[in-house]
């Protein structure tokens, strides 16, 4: 029962934006998927945080790629928090959404809220993936399916912005995070996520910082300074996008990206053994200056 709730959850969202695309002529029942659909995923989240205990073990595998590897999630403490932030502005996003495309007479609404759904199912897929592949792929889903958003209006400033962003978003990623990935596996010999961390013990503290260091560079969904230049350009696309990636979904995956794979990987106990003062102050320094910035 609890593995049908997760893929019920998981689902709903891709299978939303394959129904807008298939009804690409009909506005009112895209009107009414849009409405419905993310209440069907909060629902399951609700289930979820209801009778957790009963849930925590739910795991879908969904298929084995060769040895311990596979696409698999489960519901797990961090991962649920995110998902039920998700699940609960998902319909309050895509009421504002709907709300804006119409009332302002944006073209291409289709192709917009089917990309909207797609995103929003991503973020999901990276709350309660199971391991740092099945983290990486849907980080990489999120990255691709916000982009048609951000070039929406197809001006040539969206287009430099929507250029920015991929650059951004998925050349550190596949350099950085994927490298980490790959480097943790080597050294773990898994990619699962466990409480405590995965890492060995005889792993030295270099090697940990300079892991941390490749998953923060790779993780700039978080738009840790310097590499922030990417949100504000995104900034061209429609309003609602902006909700998406600020509120919703892209920057808060990048941190949560940060956050699990630091307590589920790494493991906190780990961290404690190596200087990480460079983290905290590359975060003080993005906090401080963007505040200057803004001011």
């Amino acid at each position: 029962m609890g593995s049908n709730a997760l893929l019920l959850c998981l689902a709903t969202p891709f299978v939303a934006s394959l129904l807008i695309v298939l009804n690409h002529k009909r506005p009112t029942l895209i009107n009414a998927i849009n409405t419905i659909a993310p209440f069907i995923s909060l629902l399951a989240l609700a289930w979820f945080a209801k009778d957790y205990n009963s849930f925590v073990n739910s795991e879908i595998v969904l298929f084995n790629i060769f040895g311990n590897i596979s696409i698999a999630f489960a519901v797990e403490p961090l991962g649920l928090i995110f998902a039920g932030l998700i699940g609960v502005l998902w319909p309050v996003s895509s009421l504002y959404a709907m709300t804006y495309m119409y009332k302002n007479k944006l073209k291409r609404t289709t192709h917009f809220f089917a990309c909207y759904s797609l995103a929003i199912g991503s973020a999901l897929g990276i709350a309660l993936a199971d391991n740092l592949l099945t983290l990486f792929i849907f980080y990489e889903i999120l990255s691709f399916s916000t982009y048609p958003l951000v070039v929406h209006s197809r001006s040539r400033e969206a287009l430099k912005a929507g250029w920015l962003y991929l650059l951004t978003l998925v050349g550190t990623s596949t350099l950085f995070l994927l490298t980490a990935i790959i480097w943790i596996g080597y050294v773990a010999g898994t990619l699962d996520f466990e409480k405590g961390g995965i890492l060995p013990d005889y792993t030295s503290a270099t090697e940990i910082t300079a892991l941390l260091l490749l998953v923060v560079v790779g993780t700039t969904k978080a738009a840790i300074m310097p590499l922030h230049r990417w949100l504000p350009s995104a900034m061209v696309a429609p309003v609602p996008v902006s909700a998406l990636l600020h509120a919703v979904a892209v920057v808060k995956a990048g941190v949560f990206t940060i956050m699990k794979i630091v307590v589920y990987t790494f493991g906190v106990d780990n961290l404690r053994i190596i200087a990480v003062d460079w983290f905290v102050y590359l975060a003080s320094f993005t906090i401080l200056a963007a505040a200057i910035i803004a001011i």
